[in-house]
């Protein structure tokens, strides 16, 4: 009977759900191919080296992409995104565009902290998760880093 007790305890502390908030998304985000993102307070980013293939960009004459905007967290459909709005890019022309992270966490149904984003490379669901984890490290603005800087490290 005690051990059914602790199994029941633990489906349902793995089941609980918590709501990601704007603070859990606040700082820099890296990935282990070196694209980093760092989403600040004021609700502004800013993103280096990020893959163009993932992004749905026009410009497919550069497989890197570097730019800044908005972001927005927002509730989709029952999941939580976080909507990237690109104001300006190094991209060809300079244009304007979107893209949307999926936030997934841990726990058996992936709803708790600590959360990471992720773009889907390939058909949703069914291919690889382009991730990128929050670093824990002071705030460095992107357009100080150098390009002998050393890659962030997960």
């Amino acid at each position: 009977m005690r051990k059914l007790k602790h199994c029941l305890l633990f489906i349902m502390m793995g089941c609980t759900s918590t709501d990601p908030v704007k603070e859990d998304f606040e700082g820099t985000w890296s990935n282990a191919s070196g694209a980093t993102l760092q989403i600040l307070q004021d609700g502004t980013f800013c993103g280096k080296d990020l893959p163009t293939r993932l992004l749905s960009t026009f410009d497919t004459s550069r497989t890197r992409l570097s730019g800044q905007g908005e972001w927005r967290l927002i509730e989709d459909q029952s999941r939580w995104i976080l909507k990237l709005g690109f104001d300006s890019t190094n991209a060809r022309g300079n244009y304007s565009f979107g893209t949307t992270l999926e936030i997934s966490g841990s726990g058996i149904l992936e709803n708790r902290r600590p959360f990471y984003l992720f773009l889907w490379e390939g058909e949703e669901g069914a291919s690889y998760r382009f991730s990128f984890s929050k670093k824990n490290e002071r705030y460095v603005p992107l357009n100080k880093i150098s390009k002998q800087a050393p890659k962030p490290q997960l």
